[in-house]
């Protein structure tokens, strides 16, 4: 039988590079990029279909992707930790975003038109005790265009003070409906400068 001598600066280059791997393996699966059999640990995931296009993005805040609206990047004017949803062309078309500033949390889920928000959820909270939770509904924006078109309808809860608001197609309320943290309702008309033009439970 033909014994191969093989060099003992291989041995050891090899046993060298092995040892390096082993390290960096090791490394790379503690904190903050840790997998084990109960949790997993990552900055950024992004969620695939079949042909390698983004249809869901979950990711800090340091790594959200900006807007995308047929193929061109916009700037975002916060930047949240959370969900981005993908349609099939690769635009933007919703997400959940939760974010932090000047000392206000905000959490908002939103899903859009093929340009902009479409309806919402939110909840905002600031550390002097003021709150609002609401959803909204608005008009698409001009074909062709960017950003969110007139609101169209609005329900929220604004410190106490739950209201509906029902706006024309130029985003002004026209009716309001309303209870007030002392429990005091009012059901108004509205002109287009938002003077009461009607109280009907007067």
């Amino acid at each position: 039988m033909k014994t191969v001598k093989i060099p003992v600066n291989f041995l050891v280059a090899y046993s060298a590079i092995v040892s390096v791997i082993l390290l960096f393996l090791l490394v790379s699966f503690k904190t903050p990029n840790s997998f084990n059999e109960d949790e997993i640990s990552l900055k950024r995931i992004n969620i695939t279909d079949e042909q390698g296009n983004i249809r869901l993005v979950i990711s800090n805040e340091e790594r959200i992707p900006p807007p995308i609206l047929n193929g061109k990047e916009y700037k975002r004017a916060i930047s949240p930790t959370g969900l981005i949803f993908y349609d099939k062309e690769g635009n933007e078309c919703g997400g959940l975003a939760l974010s932090s500033k000047d000392e206000t949390d905000i959490s908002a889920l939103v899903f859009d038109y093929s340009n902009m928000d479409a309806l919402g959820m939110r909840v905002i909270d600031t550390k002097d005790g003021d709150y609002n939770a609401g959803f909204i509904i608005n008009d698409p924006s001009p074909k062709g265009t960017l950003g969110r078109g007139n609101s169209r309808i609005l329900l929220e809860n604004s410190n106490g003070d739950a209201q509906l608001l029902l706006h024309d197609a130029e985003g002004n309320p026209r009716l309001k409906i309303s209870v007030d943290e002392a429990g005091n309702a009012s059901f108004n008309l509205l002109d287009k400068n938002g003077n009461i033009t009607k109280d009907i439970l007067k």
